[in-house]
């Protein structure tokens, strides 16, 4: 059974007990499941199997002794639209980041056109944190996940660009961190022009270079397991 709560933005969250040997399914809210048992003692592995019926799928393997519900025992479940995981030395497991339009999904999307690789687990926590509290409402009509990117994008922008990044530098960083190379002056000149004429602003020019699949591309061969990070706290602070 799931303990459903609200998290500080009013948003829906729920929590799950794993380890029974079972099918666990998550709701609309982000659901947590907790493991009595710490991350080395499992296995975590994505099914596509599925997907498309009941829900995105995930197969959790755990081994004798590892301390289940019961104590010490061997089994698996299969963990159906559940985002999160947490286990009992302290690790967390982001499962939502195999698409840009989930919470974890936008925050690694962002992480990768804009640092280049893959971000520790206290940044990506940190962004993770910002897309599920986003505000998803949009005055342009984008949909939900469209103005979650956006919004984190911004967010991103503002923290380690507080004082604003010029259109051409912007270009030339999202470029080569998505296409692997510099844009030539044709294409320096076609994304700079667009931001100076007001056809994206830095944070949707940032949000469309993340949900490319030539960015996604280059990481999703590496989340099959989920991808691990620190939970963020709006107390802290840097």
């Amino acid at each position: 059974m799931a303990d459903s709560k609200s998290g500080s933005d009013g948003k829906s969250t729920g929590t799950l007990v794993g380890g029974v040997g079972g099918t666990l399914t998550g709701t609309s809210a982000i659901d947590t499941v907790t493991y009595n048992m710490p991350f080395s003692t499992v296995s975590i592995s994505h099914s596509e199997a599925g997907k498309s019926d009941s829900g995105d799928s995930w197969t959790v393997g755990y081994s004798s002794g590892s301390g289940g519900k019961t104590g010490g025992t061997s089994g698996s479940d299969t963990l159906v639209d559940i985002e999160r995981m947490s286990f009992s030395d302290g690790t967390h497991v982001a499962l939502d980041v195999l698409q840009w339009e989930d919470s974890a999904g936008a925050a690694l999307a962002l992480c990768y056109a804009g640092f280049g690789g893959m971000p520790d687990a206290e940044t990506l926590g940190h962004w993770i944190y910002e897309a599920d509290n986003a505000s998803t409402s949009s005055k342009s009509g984008s949909s939900e996940p469209q103005a979650r990117i956006e919004h984190v994008a911004q967010s991103i922008l503002d923290y380690y660009v507080p004082g604003g990044i010029d259109n051409g530098s912007l270009v030339q960083i999202l470029f080569s961190n998505v296409v692997g190379r510099a844009p030539d002056p044709a294409e320096q000149s076609i994304f700079t022009n667009a931001l100076d004429q007001g056809q994206f602003t830095p944070a949707s020019l940032f949000a469309l270079a993340a949900e490319t699949d030539m960015n996604t591309g280059h990481y999703i061969d590496l989340v099959g397991s989920g991808v691990v990070y620190t939970p963020y706290s709006s107390s802290k602070t840097g």
